[in-house]
């Protein structure tokens, strides 16, 4: 997705934030200008396991990410698109902190991968229904690349985008096998198409 993107100090800034039990700041808004930047940065990310905090992603996503200090620009729009392959241990919460996305007109996807997810929430996270995806296996995200661009970039101008994922999830299985470091690998592959 990241290579298909127009990066450049007055065009697109990307951003990424991990999750697990915890949220990890990977990439800063506009830390780099480039794409083959970015996309180092993100094959970088080293792979974490934990539960599913997307509430705790989110809230660090609104007030330590988008935010002037950390490299938001007022004048571009703000794009979050979260992937998970879990249910967050406190959808309540979850529910609740994607609200406050709503309230600052900030657009949400969401997307969900494998059969781990709950529809219900991702719906409660995205800015409308139509930026709900869920594919059936991180092979699959490769099919949503061209609607993401489309949905993030229906805009002219500039562009704070942030990808917030937990790729890895115990409870999440697939062939009687728990999927962990090969799924990592896999998106920060997708991300950087």
């Amino acid at each position: 997705m990241v290579g298909n993107l127009t990066i450049g100090t007055n065009y697109v800034h990307i951003g990424v934030v991990t999750f697990d039990s915890s949220a990890y700041l990977r990439v800063k808004i506009g830390q780099y200008n480039e794409t083959a930047s970015n996309q180092n940065a993100i094959l970088k990310i080293p792979y974490t396991h934990g539960g599913t905090s997307t509430d705790i992603a989110l809230q660090f996503v609104l007030s330590q990410v988008f935010v002037p200090q950390a490299g938001d620009r007022h004048d571009a729009k703000d794009v979050l698109v979260v992937l998970t392959d879990g249910i967050s241990g406190n959808p309540e919460n979850t529910a609740k902190q994607a609200y406050f996305f709503k309230e600052r007109h900030i657009q949400v996807i969401s997307v969900g991968i494998g059969r781990n997810t709950n529809k219900q929430e991702l719906t409660d996270m995205a800015s409308v229904p139509d930026y709900v995806f869920n594919v059936i296996d991180f092979s699959k995200l490769v099919t949503l690349q061209s609607t993401i661009k489309a949905l993030a970039c229906n805009t002219d101008g500039n562009i704070n985008f942030i990808m917030t994922y937990s790729v890895i999830v115990v409870s999440f299985t697939q062939n009687n096998r728990h999927l962990t470091y090969q799924n990592m690998q896999f998106v920060r592959k997708q991300i950087n198409r």
